[in-house]
Order: structure tokens, then sequence, then C-alpha cells
């Protein structure tokens, strides 16, 4: 961690490159027992403009946020916690929520609220969050979609719904329907929710989409997978808020931003 901060906090010899770390002073960092890394850094640190900041609390989060016994990074600005320009607190950020690109592809980058569906508490029920992320546009937004479901969620009120050592083969559409072609590390449920939930938190995120309205599932390629033991993937899935809790009634602070509708 002390040789990563180091590296975040000197520029690079011989490159025209800087150092995230340039304007502002980290004062100390923290881990509590939860895995949760607190950066806490100097005022100066709301002084940048808005794209610098952007990639700098990316560099920051994906260089720390990938440290065995790391699980989230938060910042604290003048020793308060690192709010958005709507003044919501960022909270714990991961590496998996920041999308890469470079070089042309910069062009294409900007920042998507997108709408996305986890677990309940007690896996039985579907909880409808809000999330902003930053997206190349040059890249399916399906695409972004799955990993974002991929990646879960660490908040108290939403919880993971399916197995984030999945790889993604391919997203694609075609018409109205999303094809997902998923590694076999999808078949394994590390979490207690329903199938009806897993399957759904994936089909409700991708259907919140106006180009999608049906998404088709296939592990490495075979659609006549069975998925928890119980659900054919043999078939194409629609929109189904029939899960959907509305009752939780609390706000997320989890990553960059996410909110229970």
């Amino acid at each position: 961690m002390d040789e990563l901060i180091t590296c975040l906090v000197n520029d690079p010899e011989d490159t025209d490159w800087k150092a995230p770390i340039s304007t502002f002073t980290l004062l100390k960092t923290t881990l509590d027992d939860t895995g949760l890394l607190t950066l806490h850094f100097s005022g100066e640190y709301a002084d940048m403009e808005v794209v610098r900041e952007a990639l700098v609390r990316t560099a920051i989060v994906s260089t720390l946020g990938s440290v065995e016994g790391v699980d989230g990074v938060a910042f604290t600005v003048d020793g308060k916690p690192l709010e958005d320009e709507n003044g919501t607190v960022r909270g714990a950020m991961k590496p998996s929520e920041f999308i890469f690109n470079t070089g042309s592809e910069m062009r294409g980058y900007e920042k998507v609220r997108v709408h996305l569906y986890f677990a309940s508490e007690d896996g039985k029920s579907l909880v409808d969050t809000w999330r902003t992320v930053f997206y190349n546009s040059n890249f399916p937004m399906e695409r972004m979609i799955v990993e974002q479901v991929l990646a879960g969620t660490d908040s108290e009120v939403a919880h993971p719904t399916l197995n984030k050592d999945t790889q993604i083969i391919s997203v694609t559409t075609r018409g109205d329907i999303c094809y997902v072609n998923l590694d076999r590390n999808f078949l394994e449920q590390p979490y207690d929710v329903t199938p009806a939930v897993a399957i759904y938190s994936l089909v409700d995120s991708l259907t919140e989409l106006p180009s999608v309205t049906q998404v088709q599932i296939t592990v490495e390629g075979d659609q006549k997978t069975v998925f928890m033991d119980s659900v054919s993937l043999n078939t194409t899935f629609r929109r189904d808020l029939t899960l959907v809790n509305n009752k939780a009634g609390h706000s997320l602070q989890q990553g960059q931003e996410e909110e229970d509708d």
C-alpha cells in the first residue's frame, strides 16, 4: 500500500505523465476491519475541475482498490466525506465502477446514470437503484449494464445477485433482443438469492434501456443450460417488475452514486 501511494504521489521519471496526487495533499489513510480504505485529502482536492477530478479519482481508486484486503475506497476532503456535484456523498468506490478508455476514445468519455436491480436483504425480491458511472460511448451500453450488475453492490439495502467472477464473452443487440453470452462462472451462485431474483436483476436492468425488450442469456454459447437447477435459459426473458420491492425507502451511498428509487 505504501509503495503504491508513493507512486501516486511522485511523477514518473522520463515521461510527461503526472502523478494523480499532485495539486493536493494526502494527509493520512485509514483501513477499517471491513476493508474500507479511507484517504484523507487536503482542501485543495476540491479545486480540481470536473474532468481532472474524475480521472484522478479513477486512477487512485483503481490502483489502491486492487490491493488484497481492500474492498472499497472512500475519500474525505478537508475532513468531510467527498460529495458529487449534487451534494451526494460518494461513499465507498471500487475499480469495477470505472470504465477505461485511452487515446482517441476519450472523445466518447461521458457520465451516465443507469437504473439497476439488485437483491433485497432476504434475497427474495429486487431493489431498484440508480448508479452514476463514467462510460465510453464507443462501446455498447448494454455491455456496461451487464458489467455493473456483475460488479454488484455493497450497500445495506441492495445486495449482489450474480457471481462477480463471471466473464463476459459477448453482449450484442439485434432488433429488440439483447444476447448476453457469459462463461461458466455464471452458473456458480455464491449468494443466497432465488433463481428468479438473480436472473431478473440482469433482465430488468437491461430492459431499462429503450432499445431492449427481451434478453437471451447463454453460457459459453449454449442456451440449453439450466441456471441454479431450476431456470432454463432456453428462452428469451421479458421485463418483469413483479419481484421489485418498493418499500425499502433508503438512500444508497455505494460507489459514485446509488440510491433506492
